[in-house]
């Protein structure tokens, strides 16, 4: 069984993909850290390097390789799921959860972040929020495909590994 988190960078898919990992004793992997570790270079550095396009490219070979996995939960990039058919992959390779987050709470989680986000770095400070407003409304026609949604800012933990385990009974 996998789990697939979905939702805009600062959504809290590493964080609650951990939480919940624990809870269901499930092992829990971050496609951008295995993105890192095949590849050696940290994503902000591929990205000024090699480009968004190859990025993608790439990101997608290590959605395949998680196909590999059982008894996992995943959480995906913020853009993984809105290019190519990866959203179709994740869906049918597993649970897929939406984390819905406003562009407002997406901002300040991400002013607070200590990792460096690629995609936010060439906009100027009083565009990030106009910019973020964008994605988010073009991404959630790709993150709303998910089986389950919660809304990021108020995510109940123990409801959400409940909602789990009844999905997982049913498929068993």
């Amino acid at each position: 069984m996998k789990i697939y988190l979905v939702g805009y960078m600062g959504s809290g898919k590493t964080t609650v993909g951990k939480k919940i990992a624990a809870k269901l004793l499930m092992n829990f992997v971050d496609t951008d850290i295995l993105f890192e570790e095949k590849y050696n270079i940290n994503i902000a550095d591929f990205f000024e390097r090699y480009g968004e396009d190859e990025f993608r490219k790439r990101e997608q070979n290590i959605l395949h390789e998680t196909l590999e996995l059982d008894n996992t939960v995943i959480a995906t990039g913020g853009g993984m799921p809105c290019f190519f058919n990866n959203m179709d992959i994740i869906s049918q390779a597993g649970i897929s959860v939406f984390l819905d987050i406003s562009p407002q709470s997406a901002l300040a989680r991400l002013k607070n972040a200590t990792i460096g986000r690629p995609v936010l770095q060439s906009i100027p400070v009083e565009k990030q929020l106009e910019f973020i407003e964008k994605q988010i409304e073009y991404r959630k026609a790709f993150y709303s495909k998910a089986q389950i949604q919660r809304k990021a800012e108020s995510i109940d933990i123990e409801e959400l590994v409940e909602c789990l385990k009844n999905r997982i009974c049913r498929l068993c």
